[in-house]
C-alpha cells in the first residue's frame, strides 16, 4: 500500500463494555494498523468509555463521549467529523478482526477503488463458525451492482471507503441517516447511486459475531431496512429500479410478518401466528415455504426455529 494512503476507524457503541476489548484487540493486532481511530461512546451507562480509552498506548485512539445516547447515525457522523485520513472502514463493537483484514482491503482499494466489502464469516460464540460466509454474492457483478444491492444488502458494515466519497456523498450532518440498524445499506446504496463501485473480498476477513444482543438478531433490522427501501424508492427516477425496490420491499415485509407471526407462536397465539402469515405468503421462495410450515404447525415450527436460531450451515 502506498505511504500516503492512510487508514482510519470510525465506531459508535453503546453498551459494549462486555465485548470491546476483544474488539479493539482484534484492530491492534492489525498486520497494517490504522493512522487513527475515532470512537464514540454513545451515552453508555457502563465503563464502555474507559475501556476504550485504555487503548490509547496500542491505538492512536481518540474517544468522544455523548453525555446522552443520540443513536448510531449521531455517532458514526461525530466519528466521520473528527476523522482525518484518506479512507474510512466503520467498525461495529462487537466484530473482530482477523489480522490481515486492514491490509487485504487497503491493497484492493488501492487497485479498484470505490467500496471494497470483506468476506465474512458468521460467528456463534459457543457454537462455531458457519461454514457459509455472509449474504454476499459470487461473483459480485460488475454492472447492474444498484440493481443487486436493492435487492439484499450484501455490503458488510465494516467495508472500506474513501473519506472523500463519504463527504460527496453525505450532507452537513455526515454521510449516515438516521435508519437504526441499516444506516449503512442506505449508504451503500446511495453511494453505488452515484458511482461508487463495489468490490467484495473473495476471502473472509471478518467474524461477525451473532447474539442476542445482535442489531439484526430476531428481524430487528427488518423495519429500518423497509425503511431505507421506501425512502430510496421514493427519490429513484428510474422505472427498472423503483420495480426492482418494490420487490424488495414485498420480500422485506413479508420476512417481517414471518418474524411477527413467529413471535406470536412462541407467546402462545397460534390463530394470530396463522393471520399474519396470510400477509407473508406473496413473497414465494423460503419466505412461503416457512409460512406454509408455520400455518400447519405455528408452535412446533416457530418452537423448533427458536431452538436452532443460530444455525453452522
Amino acid at each position: 500500500m502506498a505511504a500516503a494512503t492512510t487508514i482510519g476507524v470510525v465506531m459508535s457503541v453503546l453498551d459494549g463494555s462486555a465485548l470491546i476489548d476483544q474488539t479493539l484487540a482484534s484492530v491492534a493486532g492489525q498486520s497494517r494498523l490504522p493512522d487513527q481511530v475515532v470512537a464514540v461512546d454513545d451515552g453508555s451507562s457502563d465503563d464502555t468509555a474507559e475501556r476504550m480509552e485504555a487503548w490509547s498506548d496500542r491505538l492512536p485512539i481518540t474517544v468522544l463521549r455523548h453525555p446522552e445516547t443520540r443513536g448510531l447515525c449521531a455517532g458514526k457522523n461525530a466519528a466521520f467529523a473528527a476523522l482525518t485520513t484518506d479512507l474510512v472502514v466503520p467498525l461495529d463493537g462487537d466484530d473482530i478482526w482477523l489480522p490481515d483484514h486492514l491490509e487485504v482491503l487497503g491493497d484492493r482499494f488501492d487497485r479498484r477503488g470505490g467500496i471494497v466489502s470483506p468476506g465474512v464469516l458468521r460467528w456463534f460464540p459457543n457454537l462455531g463458525i458457519a461454514e457459509s460466509s455472509v449474504r454476499s454474492p459470487r461473483p459480485v457483478p460488475e454492472s447492474d451492482q444498484l440493481d443487486r444491492l436493492i435487492r439484499n444488502n450484501f455490503v458488510f458494515s465494516g467495508s472500506l471507503f474513501s473519506r472523500e466519497d463519504g463527504m460527496r456523498i453525505g450532507g452537513p450532518d455526515g454521510p449516515w441517516r438516521p435508519f437504526g440498524p441499516s444506516v449503512d445499506w442506505d449508504l451503500w446504496l446511495r453511494m453505488v447511486r452515484a458511482g461508487v463501485r463495489l468490490t467484495v473480498i473473495p476471502h473472509p476477513t471478518v467474524l461477525y459475531r451473532l447474539h442476542d444482543g445482535s442489531m439484526s438478531a430476531g428481524g430487528r433490522a427488518l423495519p429500518s431496512a423497509i425503511d431505507v427501501l421506501e425512502a430510496f424508492r421514493s427519490v429513484e427516477p428510474d422505472s427498472h429500479l423503483r420495480s426492482v425496490a418494490d420487490q424488495s420491499l414485498r420480500d422485506h415485509r413479508a420476512r417481517l410478518r414471518l418474524e411477527e407471526a413467529y413471535a406470536l407462536a412462541l407467546d402462545g397465539h397460534p390463530w394470530a401466528a396463522r393471520r399474519r402469515l396470510w400477509r407473508a405468503v406473496g413473497a414465494g421462495g423460503r419466505t412461503l415455504r416457512n409460512s406454509v410450515a408455520m400455518s400447519i404447525a405455528p408452535t412446533r415450527v416457530a418452537g423448533l426455529r427458536a431452538g436452532s436460531r443460530y444455525r453452522l450451515r
